[in-house]
């Protein structure tokens, strides 16, 4: 991940807080605004809350960057795991699809079959986020 990157990750942190601590305000307003009898306590406690989580996010901004990182790589080798055969790799690996030999073209058909099957049968992890 790059330093850019990075830092572009940051500033949307510095920027959650600073909607948070918007959000409160605007809640706190309605809030003394209102009568007793329709004041709506849980937005303040709600808005309260997110402004707290996002302050606790900008606390420590490395282990979020690290941590949406970690997901993102593993999401990219779950989508490799899951790809299925291809045909294009099997005609680079003999040059041209006339030249691809019966034996190639039956393992290609058994490692297909055996993608459809895991398919079908949901033998595939999950979307980790």
């Amino acid at each position: 991940m790059s330093v850019a990157s990075q830092q572009r990750q940051y500033q949307q942190l510095e920027l959650d807080v600073e909607r948070a601590e918007a959000a409160l305000v605007d809640a706190r307003k309605v809030f003394d605004r209102q009568g007793p009898e329709a004041r709506e306590a849980w937005r303040v406690r709600v808005a309260e809350r997110k402004l707290e989580q996002a302050k606790q996010r900008l606390r420590d901004p490395v282990k979020v960057i690290l941590t949406e990182a970690e997901k993102a790589e593993a999401e990219e080798r779950r989508l490799a795991r899951r790809a299925p055969p291809s045909l294009h790799d099997l005609v680079l690996a003999h040059g041209t699809f006339d030249r691809i030999t019966p034996k190639a073209w039956a393992k290609f058909d058994a490692d297909m079959a055996e993608w459809k099957r895991k398919i079908r049968e949901g033998l595939f992890d999950a979307k980790v986020w």
